[in-house]
């Protein structure tokens, strides 16, 4: 008996494994295609949408709008309806398959077969405008069921993009869209306060900077690109550049090399400005109220009075150790010399920590290196030539209210009052308009470091050997000397530029500061809400119609219902695999995924036709 028993016992061995193993897959698949069975709504939806009540959706507050200096839109959110039916739920069958078919443009005959199928859900209409998915849910149908999402659009696209940055999930992650995440957030699911955000950038400064940036680089061969254009006067960022740059509508196709905003976090050489902190330095030392500091004073003024003359009719550039400096530098080593008072200063302007401007900022310079950013040698720059005042720079202006058109400016520190004496400061401005090559209404000042091996190759030109390209770090900041105020930064890294002539540079910021200027003190009246709600109406449709209807819509492709309706495939890119999956979920393909992190590349594409079978999506984690 015992050995029958035992017997017993290890036919059944092989049994409890089985039944174990389906208990353990079952565990673990069952989470994962329960959307597939259940008569729940899939993860997001909710399980009470019907009717046209906008409340009963998720909920999902609209972002407010980002609106550039003039009002004109960087990024508007829809609120838009995705309708989706539980074929179970459904009483009549037939007649909901030709209401909805006609309200939304489907083929009646198929949309009703879908409908008859064994699917727990399937998709009527994805990202419908508000008043399309009105005409079907005020009907009440049983079955019939509609989720809310919030698209989120930059009509500017690349244009400032690393300032306006991006959001995922109605969460921004970069530029203003993080850091006024608070103020951004509106409506049933926003912070108290909100409201629509204005920024300091001038979009028409902003895309003459870009073109003009965009131009240099092409014809320099620059491997990066920086611009800032800024009021030095109050530190408001009228535009900023960094190449390469990103559409933050698909803002995972750039990588994090695309969307690391140089201006604010890329490391720069001091270079030959070095010398311009050196001269604020000494003079300030000269400044005194004793003879012997009134007589160094006098003594400094003529040297640089002389040097000044020379400077407009001499070579274009001069080099001076491993830096080539324009004209305008001409002298001010042999002038001045500060010594402690020199590195004091430089640390009393902000170059080696974080600027506070009101977007993300990871990166400070190194007094040991000498690097800083492009933004603080910009604002430490601003405040020689600004009667020595200090600033912060900041690109959010005001928050609108968008029911009365109410501004209401945004808190920021309180200037950091004198960081030099006036007296300095217009020392200073009548010296380099004295010594400028490009006139005294835009004053300009460059400085270059060789990138490769220039010293080197001038050396070997002496021989028969062919000269290597001359590749530089460059550097060119220029300003306007009247009351506008506008101060210009231009960065390239790798630039191949003639040392031996006027650069293209040069070129580029004659030609464009004055016309930035001009833009920059332009007045702008505030729009009413009406103006307002009108231009994001227009937005929303040029959106609308950049979109391929069958993305928006489940469109039959065939009437025979015996025939199984192709299907369009949807747009995975920047998805989570998740989510990637969770939208394939209803087409009943196998899945191929390589990688991981976010979803970059797809196939079959989006938009194109897909009758079933297999689906290959590639991710990448730098995303």
């Amino acid at each position: 008996m015992r050995r029958s028993a035992r017997r017993t016992t290890k036919k059944k061995l092989p049994k409890l494994v089985a039944a174990f193993l389906v208990l353990l897959v079952t565990a673990v698949l069952v989470p994962l295609t329960g959307a597939w069975f259940s008569k729940e709504p899939p993860v997001g939806l909710t399980d009470q949408q019907r009717g046209n009540d906008p409340e009963s959706v998720l909920d999902i507050s609209r972002r407010s709008t980002i609106y550039d200096r003039g009002y004109r839109e960087l990024a508007v959110s829809f609120m838009m309806k995705s309708l989706y039916a539980r074929p179970l739920e459904i009483e009549d069958i037939d007649g909901t398959a030709a209401f909805v078919g006609e309200r939304l443009g489907l083929d009646p005959v198929e949309l009703g077969r879908r409908l008859k199928s064994e699917r727990s859900f399937v998709w009527l209409g994805r990202r419908l405008p508000e008043e399309r998915a009105r005409t079907v849910l005020q009907k009440d149908l049983a079955g019939i069921y509609a989720i809310e999402e919030s698209q989120r659009f930059y009509p500017a696209r690349r244009s400032g993009a690393h300032v306006v940055g991006f959001v995922e999930e109605n969460n921004g992650l970069a530029g203003v869209e993080l850091n006024f995440d608070h103020i951004l957030r509106r409506g049933s699911g926003g912070a108290a306060g909100g409201g629509h955000l204005q920024l300091t950038l001038d979009l028409r400064i902003q895309e003459l900077l870009a073109e003009g940036l965009d131009g240099l680089m092409a014809k320099t061969g620059a491997v990066t690109g920086t611009g800032i254009v800024m009021n030095y006067k109050t530190g408001a960022v009228l535009a900023m550049v960094a190449f390469p740059d990103y559409d933050p509508n698909s803002y995972w196709d750039a990588g994090q090399n695309g969307r690391l905003n140089r201006a604010v976090n890329g490391g720069i050489e001091l270079g030959g400005f070095s010398s311009l902190f050196g001269l604020a330095a000494a003079r300030e030392m000269a400044g005194g109220d004793d003879n012997r500091d009134r007589l160094s004073s006098l003594k400094i003024e003529l040297l640089l009075e002389s040097r000044a003359k020379e400077a407009r009719s001499g070579e274009w550039f001069e080099e001076r150790g491993a830096e080539l400096l324009s004209p305008e530098f001409k002298g001010w080593r042999q002038a001045a010399t500060a010594g402690g008072e020199q590195v004091a200063l430089l640390a009393e302007l902000g170059l080696f920590g974080k600027s506070g401007i009101d977007l993300p900022e990871t990166v400070a310079g190194s007094q040991e290196t000498g690097r800083t950013t492009p933004l603080n040698l910009l604002s430490a720059f601003a405040v020689l030539v600004n009667g020595g005042r200090g600033i912060t720079p900041y690109v959010g202006e005001a928050v609108v209210d968008p029911s009365s058109g109410r501004r209401t400016s945004i808190a920021r520190p309180e200037p950091q009052g004198k960081l030099i004496g006036e007296r300095t400061s217009r020392g200073i401005v009548g010296l380099l308009a004295e010594a400028s090559r490009s006139g005294p209404e835009a004053i300009f000042l460059e400085s270059m470091r060789p990138a490769g091996r220039l010293s080197e190759a001038r050396e070997g030109a002496e021989e028969s050997v062919e000269e290597p390209e001359s590749r530089f770090r460059t550097v060119l900041i220029g300003f306007t000397p009247g009351q506008d105020g506008v101060a210009l930064l231009v960065a390239l890294d790798g630039a191949v530029v003639e040392a031996d002539k006027k650069t293209l540079m040069r070129n580029l910021g004659e030609d464009v500061i004055g016309r930035m200027a001009a833009l920059a003190i332009e007045q702008v009246d505030p729009p009413s809400p009406e103006v307002m709600a009108a231009g994001e109406k227009r937005i929303f449709e040029t959106w609308l119609g950049s979109q391929a209807y069958d993305h928006l819509v489940a469109a039959a492709v065939n009437t025979d219902p015996e025939v199984k309706r192709p299907e369009v495939m949807p747009d995975l890119h920047g998805l989570s695999l998740r989510k990637g999956l969770r939208v394939l979920q209803t087409f009943g393909v196998k899945v191929t995924v390589v990688g991981s992190g976010r979803i970059v590349e797809q196939e079959p594409a989006a938009g194109a036709v897909f009758d079933g079978g297999e689906c290959r999506l590639s991710l990448r984690s730098d995303v």
